[in-house]
């Protein structure tokens, strides 16, 4: 294996969870734009290790733009934007903001289960 390879593997393995992802959404949103489903699946990843972290208002506004480009994107009633607003929610709650909380939830709770992206046909 070559000592670039070599550096290269073992840079990657030093690095954060959030270096990484942060990183990969770079690229993400380089190669595929802002918008694409899998460049929101790497914010919305890079958020929940930000969550994890304690970094919360991070986690938050990464949340929160992938609630807008959903929006946008399939429009506000779809489930993917119920998904991407409970996840705000949480935040919200682990911020101790319960009113924000609320309201995210609510919103989610409104939108209809079935129909994602994701969901398998």
């Amino acid at each position: 294996m070559s000592n670039v390879i070599l550096g290269l593997l073992q840079h990657a393995c030093s690095a954060s969870p959030a270096e990484n992802l942060k990183k990969t959404l770079a690229l993400a949103e380089e190669k595929l734009g802002r918008d694409h489903a899998g460049t929101l699946t790497t914010l919305n990843q890079l958020a929940t290790v930000y969550r994890d972290r304690g970094r919360l208002d991070d986690a938050r506004k990464a949340y929160e733009r992938v609630v807008e480009s959903r929006e946008r994107i399939v429009g506000k009633d779809h489930p993917d934007v119920a998904s991407a607003l409970s996840n705000v929610g949480i935040v919200y709650r682990q911020q101790a903001k319960y009113d924000e909380a609320m309201k995210a939830y609510e919103r989610a709770l409104a939108l209809p289960l079935h129909g994602s992206l994701t969901d398998a046909d």
